[in-house]
């Protein structure tokens, strides 16, 4: 149910049904009581995705508009807040935004 942390959990339904079932029948229609079934009953949740989860990125500065005049483009920059190697922040998110610079000369 997560991608990661230390909480993430798998669930499966278990059902006690008779040995002779065809596997391609719906299990839930062939249900019968569990006082039925001589085995333990199998688990029905595990835990699953049990690794640390990237640290946030920071948002630091946008950088200058790509042109000197008229439209260009500038860039967020961002910062790993982790105290480890950059890495553990994962890749950085990517945030361009159209800028618009006074208008550009016209040539006579």
């Amino acid at each position: 149910d997560l991608t990661c942390g230390s909480t993430g959990e798998q669930y499966r339904e278990v059902y006690c049904v008779p040995d002779n079932l065809n596997k391609t029948d719906q299990p839930w229609m062939h249900m019968v009581d569990v006082r039925y079934c001589p085995l333990q009953k199998p688990v029905q949740v595990k835990e699953c995705n049990r690794i640390p989860c990237p640290a946030p990125w920071i948002e630091t500065n946008w950088t200058q508009c790509s042109n000197t005049c008229g439209y260009g483009f500038k860039r967020m920059g961002y910062a790993c807040s982790s105290v480890d190697a950059e890495d553990s922040c994962g890749a950085p998110p990517f945030h361009t935004v159209v800028c618009r610079r006074p208008n550009c000369p016209t040539e006579c």
